[in-house]
């Protein structure tokens, strides 16, 4: 059995291939410059924000043993609701100063290869400790502890806070990833 390919085809292919890659990181450069960040627009790779059969005990009872927050205070933060992998959210750059309790935000730790996806759950001198919705404890912040241990996170920068959600927009960067991860052996 002969196979026919037509070259032309195939270049059409690619073309379009090429052009849609650069349409998409024209569009983020916009996004980014509108919405004062350099990471307008990030998937969701994780569970950590996940509301589930988990959630009574681990987002609310935590906020409510820890901080004191009430379950109608919870509900009235913006992405009440949290998210799934394969989800997509669009960031906005704000000031430090203009995080609150209840925002989702995107953030880099030192050595980290990916942005993590939390909430701010706590702001103390101007400084927003966050956790995921579905994790049983807060993230293994330095600033926590009066004496950093080797393993804690090093927050090096906040990159904004999410201000939209749109459902599956992100399956395909999870698929390809998961992709890339099987062929590293990870």
């Amino acid at each position: 059995m002969k196979i026919n390919i037509d070259k032309k085809e195939v270049w059409e292919n690619i073309k379009y291939i090429i052009l849609g890659l650069l349409f998409a990181v024209l569009i983020n450069k916009i996004m980014g410059f509108f919405l004062n960040t350099d990471l307008p627009i990030v998937a969701v790779m994780t569970g950590s924000m996940v509301h589930d059969s988990t959630t009574n005990y681990r987002h609310y009872q935590f906020l409510k043993d820890n901080f004191g927050y009430s379950k109608d205070f919870i509900d009235s933060w913006p992405i009440k609701n949290g998210f799934r992998p394969g989800d997509v959210l669009i960031i906005k750059g704000i000031p430090a100063e203009e995080i609150k309790v209840g925002d989702v935000i995107v953030f880099t730790y030192e050595g980290q290869p990916v942005p993590i996806i939390h909430r701010v759950v706590l702001i103390e001198d101007n400084y927003p400790y966050t956790k995921g919705d579905h994790n049983p404890v807060m993230d293994p912040d330095c600033k926590l502890m009066e004496e950093p241990i080797e393993g804690c996170w090093k927050r090096t920068s906040i990159k904004g806070k999410a201000v939209f959600w749109i459902p599956f927009l992100g399956i395909p960067k999870l698929i390809l990833q998961s992709i890339i991860n099987l062929f590293r052996g990870g």
